[in-house]
């Protein structure tokens, strides 16, 4: 049956007006889908920079105190005589004083020629004056005193279980030095894994996860604690096996993404890196920074259909465009 002029006209009309929907709504799709990934990205910027501010502001404070702590002239006259009864009492009362200001109420203080290793908390329960243990240089767990005194500066950030104490934190090493520039002890506080999970692994945004890694990759805060590198300053020191982020990526090639990044962050190039990462079969948007006060990298990781559905999402649309 031939189609008179007027159903002609309809059906070139209709195919048409399909033909222009679908490119209409293709278009569409890609322009919220390159939408989307321009907001998840800033998104994914101004979440990990609060995280990062969230994080200064527990640590930094606690490692200021440490390197004030190690700088005390009570405390390196005892170093000198470790001995001497009032040396001994006046540096106790000195390191009770510090005690009080740090978030968990507790220090440690260990000198490398006795290797004796002083510690107290709330606890209580113990002489002062007497060490809880002392250090040895032949056992392994005790190597990350040696590497300290050898390797560290200043002060560096350690998560390990304290094989005496029976205690995981994440443990801030600063370096005590005498009047020639030689590391003579170390000393410093720790801050409890499970509240260092709690206040800063843990984020405030449904879907979105916070993980600490050094400068190796090697991760040193996850909500998932296997998967932590537990001693990694001896591990690092010895070329041991270590548990990193790059292990728990799905692609090769973005191992070296990320490699990249972080060493964009160290030098200065950048003050926050984003990545889409494969992370053990998920797609992560994933915010970076470096925090150089700790030497560690924040990474804010959120999977896009948790970034699309934020309420937070429409905000920072508007704060951006």
């Amino acid at each position: 049956m031939k189609l008179n002029l007027h159903s002609r006209f309809l059906l070139l009309f209709g195919i048409i007006f399909v033909l222009g929907g679908a490119a209409g709504y293709q278009f569409f799709v890609w322009y919220t889908d390159e939408v989307v990934s321009v907001l998840g990205q800033r998104f994914a910027e101004r979440n990990v920079l609060y995280e990062k501010s969230k994080i200064v502001s527990i640590l930094t404070r606690e490692v200021t105190l440490a390197q004030k702590m190690a700088s005390s002239p009570v405390l390196k006259d005892w170093v000198a005589a470790e001995q001497d009864g009032k040396a001994r009492q006046r540096a106790i009362a000195e390191l009770e004083d510090y005690r009080g200001f740090f978030r968990s109420r507790s220090y440690f203080f260990a000198l490398a020629a006795s290797g004796n290793y002083y510690y107290n908390d709330d606890s209580g329960g113990n002489s002062l004056e007497a060490p809880r243990y002392t250090l040895d240089q032949s056992v392994q767990k005790d190597g990350w005193f040696y590497v300290t005194l050898r390797d560290v500066k200043d002060t560096q950030l350690n998560v390990d279980t304290d094989r005496h104490l029976r205690l995981t934190k994440v443990w801030i090493n600063a370096v005590v030095r005498d009047g020639q520039g030689k590391a003579v002890a170390v000393t410093g506080s720790g801050v409890d894994l499970s509240d260092f999970i709690r206040s800063v692994v843990s984020s405030e945004l449904g879907g979105a996860a916070n993980i600490l890694i050094d400068r190796n990759g090697a991760i040193q805060a996850h909500q998932d604690v296997s998967v932590i590198d537990f001693a990694s300053v001896r591990k690092a020191a010895g070329k041991e096996s270590q548990s990193t982020l790059f292990d728990l990526l799905d692609r090769p090639n973005e191992a070296d993404a990320l490699r990249r990044a972080m060493a964009a962050l160290v030098a200065g190039e950048h003050e926050v890196q984003t990545l889409e990462l494969r992370v053990q079969g998920h797609r992560q948007l994933t915010g970076l920074v470096w925090v150089p006060e700790i030497q560690w990298f924040v990474l804010t990781m959120t999977q896009p259909d948790a970034v699309k559905a934020s309420s937070a999402l429409p905000a920072a649309s508007l704060f951006w465009l």
